[in-house]
């Protein structure tokens, strides 16, 4: 199944409406911008708009190497953004009473974006500092390692273990430790 992605723009477009919306929620939430009737109903629309079309657009912009680790990354955040907004809410349901739990919720109306988005800012800018510190392909890492394209995706996707020597020149590629590049799961 193939995913739409916005064209790379979009994701400018993205923090203009993010942080901008993101201001204005905490400013109106703290009561530092007080505001009633129909313009109050408007600007907490545009601001629950800001935030959600801006993650939107941030996250699901081409990024400038679009390969199968970032779409691994940006899943992976999805899944990690979902267990922290989750975890959250329990949490919150069971510690949090009365009044300060409807607050709280309005606050959670765009908790899960907010997550998302730096969560998976913070995967890519890993992933980025790493491979951008050689400003290299998968193609390039593949011939430099001596495998093809396609086994240096599939250990990206963890779809294949590579082999000692293989891990080794990799580290070795990235002049990284393995550890750093690699991490052993427990149930592996």
């Amino acid at each position: 199944m193939k995913n739409f992605l916005f064209p790379r723009g979009f994701q400018c477009a993205g923090w203009l409406l993010f942080i901008p919306a993101v201001i204005m929620g905490v400013l109106c939430y703290f009561s530092l911008c007080s505001v009633s009737g129909i313009v109050e109903t408007i600007l907490n629309d545009a601001i629950i708009i800001g935030i959600a079309s801006g993650a939107i657009f941030i996250v699901c912009s081409k990024e400038p190497c679009e390969d199968e680790m970032t779409h691994s990354i940006r899943l992976s955040s999805l899944l990690n953004a979902l267990y922290a907004y989750i975890a959250l809410l329990i949490v919150s349901t069971l510690v949090i009473n009365g009044v300060d739990f409807f607050s709280f919720m309005i606050v959670n109306l765009v908790l899960f974006p907010i997550i998302y988005v730096v969560i998976f800012r913070l995967e890519m800018r890993s992933y980025n500092k790493m491979s951008g510190e050689k400003g290299v392909t998968q193609q390039q890492l593949a011939e430099a390692v001596g495998v093809s394209r396609q086994t240096i995706v599939a250990i990206e996707k963890n779809r294949f273990l590579p082999s000692t020597p293989l891990a080794l020149k990799i580290a070795r590629f990235f002049s990284k430790p393995v550890e750093e590049i690699f991490i052993l799961d427990d149930d592996d």
